[in-house]
């Protein structure tokens, strides 16, 4: 071995610290000998292999292995041609060593960077030139190696740079200043990633990253300018870094270990530690460092490549595991696990390599991989929709499965082998979003988790619904590509874009309302309040003053911060710090509630025996006053409390405990029988007792009343056992044993019944004294149980009744037996001799013996039981018995004597006809006389048969039961036997005589028979001449048929004759008369058809053709009807008739032409010319004969004659035409109507346009079908003359029914001075419009309107300029509605009214006030002194009477917008003082309201001002603790009013203030009575701040009056001063006060409210009494479909500037589209009101905006009940906020309305009937005009109102019992409501009256006049008097008087109309005058009912009923008028009727 090669293997060896085994040194030798031999290996490498530790040479370059690289090194010299030298034989080449890193390229760039670095051999000069190349160098390879450009490879290089840098002289001293202070911020990022190391890298890593990106951005904004370049690269250093901490740790670990919970935690903390890295650099280079000016990043931002890379390999390993264990617990096949794992390609390499080779590994394994995995992708899918297929149904399952399961459903084969699962799965989408969609809205699917708030629970409710729509956003990706897909995502992304919408809305509410609470103290802790309070009176309870709200609202912040949301500040400081008291406060609240309820968790009885430990208890509790603030006293105090309350609660335990023992043993009594179980009775006692004994040795004492309750609860139980032994007495007496007999033919018991009596009665007896005898735990008890007899003695009478009903059991079980002893009661012989007749008899007699002793035999039983008697029947079954067999002895004898009286009747008979059979007769006499006996013998004979058969039967009976026979019968029997053939020898004898007459008879019948041959022959000859000549008559064939008759009824004569001897002919002799007369039927029948058809056409061809062609259908039918009679028939007549049809057929398409009424006298002399006749007829006198004479020339002349029929058809249609439009020429005319213009003048209009232009329209149809015809070319000229003239009359007219809508639409304007500056232009119009209308008046035909002058050019202009003065209109009435907003509620007629006359007519401003003031009914106009013209407001009045007298007259001249404006502020201004003078004037005592003041102010101003004082008193009482007094004050007060009320008159104004005073006072009790309750010690406790607050505001400007504001919580509204007149007020209930705090609140955050519910829940009500008590302009506008959006935009523009509320009703009725559009317009007018802004805008126009503004919506919920109502959308909802109106209460509602009408029992009548009103809708039947519900209620009691009022005027004195009260409203309710009622339910009504009102019986009613009329009025219309019908006209005269219409309702036929006309003639009868108008609506159209207005004149058209109408109204006052609308009611008339149908009159 060479010295060289112990160099290379010892270099080696002592290189990496291996061994070289012996075996292998050879080996390793030979190979670096040939290195060193051999030229061509240049070098050789030395690796070492770490698993077995051995070295090898190899002669190549390993790629990544770190290796030893020995070389050859190069001689280098100055040879030839640049050719080195060869070395001498003995020169051996130097070697050369490296070390190879990783590879060639890493460990070049090493040596490069290490030891040829330009910055490490500084000693030697280097040139430019290698320098640059080096430098080169060094970039590239460190770029290949994905290296820092800057070549920094490490954190310590970079320092070491920068101090090199330092130390450099060369450098300036600015460099080395920003050297050093680099040097620090990299120094501290040094100690800082060193860190990382520790054991616990993932906290250290997250320290270091916040740190990092301090410092890193430090370093950058330092003012030095760190390089960019070097600036990534250290980003690049220090990811790299963090890196290789994570390899670190994954290295470390099995990474393929699928199960292990820390391999994949580690690999997904070096994801998020990736991520944290990637953000941090991502937030520095683009966010940060490019927007710092003094120096910005420049470029792209910086992404870590080699992180990013890392992280996706991470998450591909992550799928792959992910993937391995699906397949695992998917397919669950242990075999295929193993497989993976053998198979497995990820092994082999560095997993975490992301260089470019380990990249190319990686992708090669993942490629291996996915062909490991095909073979099974079906066995994936197969496992896959096995697990599907039962959750298909399901969708949630599927995603779960689906999510599972992603990465390997990705895969596109099992994708694909999935199709139908995925399309199934797509499917069921559309219910689980349907579910979800359901679920957002769905309040009860949300879980009930009572200690979080509403909204939070919705929160976490829509947090779920968020989840699920993730969760399928998730897989979504799997089902992509399906049809539907797109549907469904986009539904997800709605769900998901609302949930997320409700989430924020939610949260932000939420916030709002906590925040609001914080400030205001309500969810603040005060600290320096006692923890506990305890209530002034009453019972003293302990309050904790920890408010609730605070647990929910710690509860609340706690789950929001769990729900990801940041939760504000304050918010969770004020949660913080109440959470921090919160365990005391529950302590604390345990403990109160056990103090205030230990008296109730007690037992009565026990409460004596802990009353010592409950004082103790109450004394510990009130010892002390802690506060919150002090924590340590709270703690040793809830400590103390809680020790006395165990103790307590441990005595109370252990009592209940011997309670509960003697409840089991008195609950054990209960079902212990008194009777039968006496002994354990009097166990249980004795347990009883010794309990008691126990407590009394344990040292409790009061155990009196323990044992007192005990007594009582044995009291119950002896009384229930007591009780059920009398209801059950007769099954638990000793039993009583008697015994049943026969004796005398009666049954009777032993011992008689009398004993059986006494003995029974004496038990019962004892029984009811036993508890006389009873002892209890008590000393006095036995008086306690004594009583019992006496309390129970009501059971006694029951119980002996059925003492008298077990004898009469015991009398009916002796009835039982009467049948089997009735046979012993009778006389059986005398029976059996009367009922006993045939044998069958007797049989079934001996069978019922039989059976009755087998019966007898089958009882069994010897005793019988009832109840407590037990009865032995044994002595009488041995009677029985006798019975049975007398009764058989009967049988036999009776059986025996019935035979022999049969057998002598039999054998008198034999004798007699034995001897009259034994005489033969001789003559003819003694024949005949021989005939007559036989005939005798022989009707008797079978009656003697049938009695012998009966006795034979008999005898067989009697032998069969009694085993004997008669003996005579056998010799009877034998002479029966001789008479048969003697019988049968005498008819031989009859027989020889009757053969004597059958000889005579047969020869007469040949005569016969000869005579009908003959004539055979004679008919055959006629019948042969009538086929031979077709000319021949019928008269021949008629005489052969009577000859024929004439010889068959000879026939017939004889055969009568001979049938008297019984003597029958052969049927050969009677047969040729049935042939010949057979023959003769079908050869007749023949030819009368044809005879029939010549009968019948004759009166047909002698028709006249005038008849005839008006009727042609005779020869028609005629030719039907025989063409069907002989179709089928092939006889010689049928023949001939179907010839002649046949020709008759060929003949009708002729006559049909002819048939044309066109055919003229020249038309018809051409026909007859044509049909060869020498001379025409007349048309009159042409017969159809005439015509059908020559059938066959008809027929030739059918072309000729056709062509003559159409050219007299065409000639005849153009003619008709023509002639018809001259006739229209001369007679139409336009209609006019005369018009009277603004300045007095009357003018022509035309009347009806489209009528004329409907028939000028008509006119041209017809002549464009006659210009089609054939014969039009000769009337060509006239046609185009009248097309040209209807074509311009239709132009004409058109254009002239626009214009003259517009000029009468816009004369009246422009007439009354309006639009001064366009007067010129109309003048024009109105001249030429005027000129045009006198020249129609002059001629009105229509065909003369086109000759006058220039028409078509002056009908255009017209139109033209009209629409242009229109259009001028419009923008004039929008500036007058922007000058004065309200005129945007008025139509443009009405508005243009008062425009143009509403300053010169007074009258005029009166109509239209209503409309622009609601509540002002009139105003009061005075006439200004100074001016006759001149008119001045003074005051106002409401509908009712009311008079506000304004403090300044407003003068009405001027703009009518300008003195309108004044009016309002007037009424304001007004308004104001008087509620200030009110309010200061009073003092809301009772004494201080007289009638001078209630008549001084109006309604409004009384409850305002009151309002004002109470709200002042309320503040007042609570702060001084003075409720009670208030609430004394407040009953004085109303009963004052309630006084002056009765006082009024009725329906007075002042009975009206007062009843609006009234509901307002009882409203304030009710307040004060709620602030009672809650012990309501502050003004700023909820109670108060929760109701509707009135204050004065401090006045404003210098001089100004104050305002009036009102208060709900926090929210604060300015009052209006809108002058409402007297405002309807509703019953304040809990439901309107919900309604109101809403609202309020909604409008206080800038929101609209929604009431919603269904219909008569006071939606639109409450809206507009919320509105009336803060003095707004309340308007209500009814929604249909038909609203649009620019009208909606009119009517909120018009709210927004007069500050009024609008109240949309039904306003989900509106077209979805149009409620999208309105939210666009309704959300900037809300957020506009929460801005305080002073201007809206509004669609296109900007508004001026007044903040008294509301707008809100009602509407009845979408669904069946309520059809075209619709959902609102998502962007209105969130506008208004709901309140949900259910079911008011009608129970409060009708006990403060009977109040206020003066009812002193109120509560009790409104109770019963709410009650009644209840039962009616639940019992009575469903009828569709029965209404039960609120308003039904309302009027009721109005009406009970006005009886009562009734009632008090009738008596003198003003006071009515509780009776008199009932008595009126039960009068009112029965007249309210009978009248509707269906007759089966006035009996239940009556009923129920009864039930609820039983003070008050059934009053018959006296007898009225009226009653007395009608009675007579049945008699004068000739009726019969009904009560029924009286009663229901009764019933329609007080409808009448009460109601303004009434519908009469029920089937056809009941007597409607009989009602109606018994009425009329009872009134008419009593002196009225009555008019009845009857009119059938149903009959015609709508506007023929209620008339129309003319759109083209602007006139009114009365229809009937408005005509109608008219003349009533004109009618005197005493004239009384029905009109009846007769026929069924339909809406669409009766809808128009409503306002007339009110009950206002």
């Amino acid at each position: 071995m060479s010295q060289r090669t112990k160099f290379i293997i010892n270099t080696s060896v002592e290189y990496f610290a291996a061994r070289m085994p012996g075996t292998e040194l050879d080996e390793q030798t030979a190979t670096i000998l040939e290195f060193l031999e051999q030229e061509e290996h240049t070098v050789i490498s030395a690796v070492h292999n770490k698993s077995d530790g051995k070295i090898k040479f190899h002669h190549r370059i390993p790629n990544d292995e770190v290796c030893l690289l020995f070389y050859k090194v190069p001689q280098l010299g100055g040879g030839q041609g640049g050719v080195p030298p060869l070395p001498a034989a003995s020169a051996e080449p130097l070697l050369g060593i490296l070390t190879l890193e990783g590879g060639l390229v890493k460990s070049i760039y090493n040596s490069v960077s290490r030891v040829y670095s330009p910055a490490v051999a500084r000693r030697n000069e280097y040139g430019p030139e290698l320098s640059g190349l080096l430098e080169n160098l060094h970039v590239s390879l460190g770029s290949s190696l994905g290296l820092p450009q800057s070549g920094i490879s490490s954190l310590k290089d970079e320092i070491k740079y920068w101090k090199q840098k330092l130390g450099q002289k060369s450098s300036s001293r600015l460099d080395r200043e920003a050297a050093q202070v680099f040097i620090g911020v990299l120094e501290n990022i040094e100690k800082q990633i060193s860190t990382i190391d520790g054991g616990n890298p993932s906290s250290t890593i997250e320290e270091f990253l916040d740190h990092a990106h301090n410092n890193l951005d430090e370093l950058w904004r330092l003012p030095y300018n760190y390089s960019q370049q070097r600036m990534a690269d250290l980003l690049d250093i220090i990811g790299k870094r963090l890196l290789e901490v994570c390899l670190t740790q994954l290295l470390a670990e099995d990474i393929w270990s699928l199960n292990s919970y820390h391999v994949n935690s580690l690999m997904s903390q070096s994801i998020d530690t990736v991520d944290a890295w990637i953000q941090l650099c991502d937030s520095l280079t683009r966010l940060f460092w490019p927007n710092y000016v003094k120096h910005p990043w420049l470029g792209e931002p910086h992404v870590p490549k080699r992180g990013q890379q890392f992280k996706e390999r991470l998450s591909e390993i992550r799928n792959i595991k992910q993937l391995y264990k699906q397949i695992a617990t998917l397919l669950d096949d242990a075999e295929l696990q193993e497989m993976f794992q053998e198979q497995a390609p990820f092994t082999d390499f560095n997993i975490f390599d992301t260089s470019g080779n380990g990249q190319a590994k990686w992708h090669k394994a993942l490629h291996h991989f996915e062909q490991v995995l095909q073979p099974i992708d079906e066995r994936i899918a197969a496992a896959l929709k096995a697990q599907l297929h039962h959750h298909l149904s399901n969708p949630r399952q599927v995603i779960f499965i689906f999510s599972k399961y992603e990465t390997l459903i990705q895969r596109p084969a099992v994708l694909e082998l999935l199709s139908i699962e995925r399309e199934q799965f797509l499917q069921s989408l559309h219910i689980l979003l349907q579910d979800l969609r359901k679920a957002m809205t769905d309040t009860n699917m949300e879980p009930d988790t009572g200690h979080l708030s509403v909204i939070c629970n919705e929160c976490r409710w829509l947090k779920v619904v968020q989840y699920q729509i993730q969760e399928i956003e998730k897989v979504s990706h799997l089902i992509s590509g399906r049809e539907g897909f797109d549907k469904i995502n986009k539904a997800v992304q709605e769900i998901k874009e609302e949930t997320e919408s409700l989430l924020r809305t939610n949260f932000e509410i939420w916030s709002g309302q906590c925040s609001t609470a914080v400030k205001s103290g309500e969810l603040r802790l005060r600290d320096d309040q006692a923890v506990v309070k305890f209530e002034k009176e009453g019972r003293q309870l302990m309050r904790v003053t920890f408010n609730p709200k605070l647990v929910t609202f710690c509860q609340d912040v706690r789950e929001f911060e769990n729900l990801g949301y940041n939760v504000p500040l304050e918010l969770r400081a004020a949660a913080t710090h109440a959470a921090k008291y919160m365990c005391y406060a529950r302590r604390l609240q345990q403990i109160a509630t056990f103090h205030n309820t230990i008296g109730d968790r007690m037992i009565p009885c026990q409460r004596p025996i802990m009353l010592k430990n409950a004082l103790e208890l109450q004394r510990l509790v009130q010892s002390e006053t802690v506060a919150w603030q002090d924590e340590s006293s709270v703690q040793r105090y809830v400590n103390i409390l809680q020790a006395a309350v165990s103790k307590l609660s441990a005595d109370n335990t252990l009592l209940v405990g011997y309670h509960e023992q003697a409840k089991r043993t008195v609950m054990k009594l209960m079902a212990t029988d008194l009777l039968t179980q006496n002994q354990i009775w009097k166990d249980e006692l004795r347990h009883l007792r010794e309990l008691l004994a126990t407590l009394e040795r344990q040292g409790y004492t009061h155990l009196d009343a323990f044992k007192l309750h005990w007594d009582h609860q044995l009291y119950k139980v002896l009384e229930y056992q007591y009780i059920l032994g009398l209801l059950d007495m007769n099954n638990k007496l000793p039993d009583i044993h008697i015994k049943l007999v026969l004796r005398q033919r009666e049954l009777c018991f032993s011992p008689p019944e009398e004993e059986i009596r006494d003995l029974y009665f004496s038990q019962l007896r004892r029984f009811i004294e036993r508890p006389c005898n009873f002892h209890g735990l008590s000393e006095h008890s036995s008086e306690l149980f004594k009583s019992m007899v006496t309390v129970n003695r009501h059971h006694f009478g029951p119980l002996y009744k059925r003492a008298a009903e077990l004898f009469d059991k015991l009398e009916d079980f002796k009835t039982i037996w009467l049948p089997w002893i009735a046979l012993g009661c009778v006389d059986v012989e005398q029976l059996c001799g009367i009922h006993l007749n045939e044998a069958d008899d007797w049989d079934r007699n001996f069978r019922a013996c039989k059976h009755f002793s087998q019966q007898l035999a089958k009882l069994q039983q010897a005793e019988e039981s009832i109840d407590c008697l037990v009865i032995n029947v044994l002595p009488l079954r041995t009677d029985i018995e006798f019975i049975s067999r007398r009764y058989w002895e009967s049988l036999s004898n009776s059986l025996r004597s019935s035979i022999l009286t049969d057998v002598g009747v039999v054998q008198e008979f034999l004798q007699n006809a034995l001897q009259f059979l034994q005489n033969v007769p001789m003559d003819e006499g003694s024949i005949s006389q021989s005939g007559m006996k036989y005939e005798k013998i022989m009707s008797e004979l079978p009656q003697i048969g049938a009695t012998l058969e009966v006795v034979r039967a008999k005898d067989a009976c009697l032998a069969g039961w009694c085993k004997e026979r008669v003996t005579a019968l056998s010799g009877i029997l034998q002479q029966w036997e001789q008479l048969q053939p003697l019988l049968e020898n005498h008819a031989v004898i009859l027989q020889r005589q009757v053969d004597m007459i059958k000889n005579q008879a047969q020869t007469q019948l040949q005569n016969l028979r000869n005579e009908a041959e003959k004539f055979l022959l004679r008919w055959e000859s006629t019948i042969a001449e009538l086929e031979a000549n077709e000319q021949s008559t019928l008269e021949v064939f008629k005489e052969r048929r009577q000859h024929w008759q004439q010889l068959q009824t000879k026939k017939q004569q004889l055969l009568d004759e001979c049938s008297k001897f019984n003597m029958e002919f052969p049927a050969d002799m009677l047969q040729p008369f049935a042939e010949i007369d057979t023959q003769m039927e079908r050869q007749s029948q023949q030819w009368q058809v044809y005879d029939s058809f010549l009968s019948e056409l004759q009166p047909i061809l002698l028709e006249e053709w005038t008849i005839y062609r008006r009727r042609p259908y005779v020869l028609n039918e005629f030719i039907a009807k025989w063409e069907g009679s002989v179709h089928a028939s092939i006889d010689l007549p049928s023949k001939r008739i179907r010839l002649q049809v046949e020709r008759l057929q060929l003949a009708l398409p002729v006559l049909q032409q002819l048939q044309s009424d066109a055919l003229s006298e020249r038309h018809w002399a051409r026909i007859f010319q044509l049909l060869h006749r020498s001379q025409s007829k007349p048309l009159h006198s042409i017969l159809l004969q005439d015509i059908l004479e020559d059938m066959d020339a008809l027929q030739a002349a059918a072309a000729e004659i056709g062509s003559i029929v159409r050219q007299a058809s065409s000639e005849q249609i153009v003619r008709q035409a023509l002639i018809e439009l001259d006739q229209w020429a001369v007679t139409a005319q336009l209609k006019l109507i005369a018009r009277t213009d603004a300045a007095g003048q009357t003018v022509c209009l035309i009347k009806d346009y489209q009528e004329v232009l409907n028939k000028i329209g008509d006119n041209q149809s017809l002549l464009q079908s006659a210009k089609n015809s054939a014969a039009f070319d000769s009337f060509s000229d006239q046609a185009e003359l009248w097309e040209s003239r209807l074509n311009t009359l239709d132009a004409l007219l058109t254009s002239l029914s626009h214009s003259q809508r517009r000029w009468v639409y816009l004369e009246p304007v422009f007439g009354s001075g309006t639009l001064q500056q366009q007067q010129s232009l109309f003048k024009r119009i109105d001249k030429d419009f005027r000129f045009v209308m006198r020249e129609i008046e002059v001629d009105p035909r229509v065909t003369s309107l086109i000759k006058i002058n220039n028409i078509s050019t002056i009908v255009h202009a017209l139109e033209t300029q009209l629409a242009r003065c229109q259009q001028n209109l419009m923008s004039y009435i929008t500036d007058k509605r922007n000058s004065f907003p309200r005129f945007y509620f008025l139509g443009d007629d009405d508005l243009l009214e008062l425009l143009g006359q509403a300053s010169k007519d007074a009258d005029i401003i009166q109509r239209h006030i209503r409309k622009l003031f609601p509540g002002c009914h009139s105003l009061s106009i005075r006439q200004v002194a100074t001016d006759a013209n001149q008119f001045s407001i003074v005051a106002v009045h409401s509908a009712e009477g009311d008079e506000l007298q304004l403090s300044q007259p407003v003068d009405m001249k001027g703009d009518i917008e300008r003195w309108l404006n004044q009016l309002v502020t007037s009424v304001q201004e007004t308004l104001r003082a008087q509620i200030h003078e009110c309010y200061s004037n009073t003092n809301a005592n009772s004494d201080n309201l007289s009638e001078q003041l209630l008549r001084k102010y109006v309604s409004q101003v009384l409850a305002t001002a009151r309002a004002l004082h109470f709200t002042r008193q309320a503040e007042q009482a609570i702060g001084a603790m003075a409720l009670a007094k208030l609430q004394q004050q407040l009953k004085a007060e109303i009963a004052h009013l309630a006084a002056m009320k009765q006082r009024a008159e009725s329906g007075s104004l002042m009975s009206l203030k007062l009843r609006a005073l009234l509901l307002d006072l009882v409203h304030y009790a009710g307040v004060v009575e709620q602030l009672q309750r809650h012990n309501v010690m502050h003004v700023t406790d909820w109670h108060w701040l929760c109701q509707l607050r009135y204050y004065l505001a401090p006045a404003g400007a210098a001089g100004s009056r104050q305002s009036v504001c009102v208060r709900m919580v926090y929210a604060e509204f300015e009052y209006a001063y809108e002058f409402l007149g007297q405002a309807n007020k509703l019953v304040h209930t809990r439901l309107t006060h919900k309604c109101y705090l809403i609202l309020t609140q909604a409008m206080h955050m800038g929101l609209g409210g929604n009431p919603f519910g269904p219909a008569g829940t006071g939606k639109t009500e409450s809206v507009k009494a919320l509105g009336a008590m803060l003095g707004r302009l309340v308007l209500v506008f009814n929604c249909d479909e038909n609203v649009d959006t620019e009208s909606m935009s009119l009517i909120l523009t018009g709210l927004a500037r007069c500050g009024a509320w609008g109240c949309f009703d039904e306003f989900n009725r509106l077209q979805e589209a149009t409620l999208s559009s309105i939210s666009m317009l309704i959300q900037p007018i809300q957020s506009a009101l929460k801005a305080k802004s002073d201007s809206v805008q509004i669609g296109e126009r900007k508004v001026q905006l007044n903040q008294h503004c509301g707008i809100f919506v009602t509407l009845n919920p979408a669904g069946a009940e309520y059809g075209g109502r619709q959902k609102l959308p998502g962007n209105i909802q969130a506008l208004f906020r709901p309140i949900v109106m259910q079911q008011p209460e009608p129970g409060e509602i009708a006990r403060v309305m009977l109040f206020v009408e003066g009812f002193k029992a109120a509560a009790d009548i409104a109770s019963r009937i709410v009650e009644l009103f209840d039962l009616c809708g639940k019992m009575l039947s469903a009828q569709r005009h029965y209404d039960w519900g609120l308003r039904e209620l309302k009027t009721v009691l109005l009406v009970c109102g006005e009886g009562l009022r009734g009632q008090l005027t009738s008596v003198s004195n003003e006071q009515t019992d509780a009776n008199e009260e009932l008595s009126v409203v039960v009068q009112c309710l029965r007249s309210s409501t009978m009248s509707k009622l269906a007759q089966h339910d006035v009996s239940r009504f009556e009923m129920l009256l009864r039930n609820v009102f039983p003070e008050i019986g059934t009053s018959e009613t006296a007898a009225t006049p009226l009653h007395q009329s009608l009675a007579a009025a049945a008699g004068t219309l000739g009726l019969c008097p009904s009560e029924k019908q009286i009663e229901k006209a009764l019933q329609l005269q007080e409808q009448l008087q009460k109601r303004m219409g009434v519908v009469l309702v029920g089937p056809p036929g009941c007597g409607k109309s009989t009602i109606m006309a018994l009425l009329r003639q009872a009134l008419t009868s009593t002196g009225k005058q009555l008019r009845v108008h009857t009119i059938s609506p149903k009959s015609m159209s709508r506007v023929q009912l209620l008339g129309r207005l003319d759109a083209d004149t602007r006139q009114w058209q009365d229809g009937v009923l408005t005509h109608t109408a008219v003349a009533v109204n004109q009618e005197t006052a005493q004239v009384h008028s029905w009109i009846v609308c007769d026929g069924s009611i339909d809406p669409e008339w009766i809808e128009a009727l409503n306002s007339v149908l009110d009950d206002n009159k």
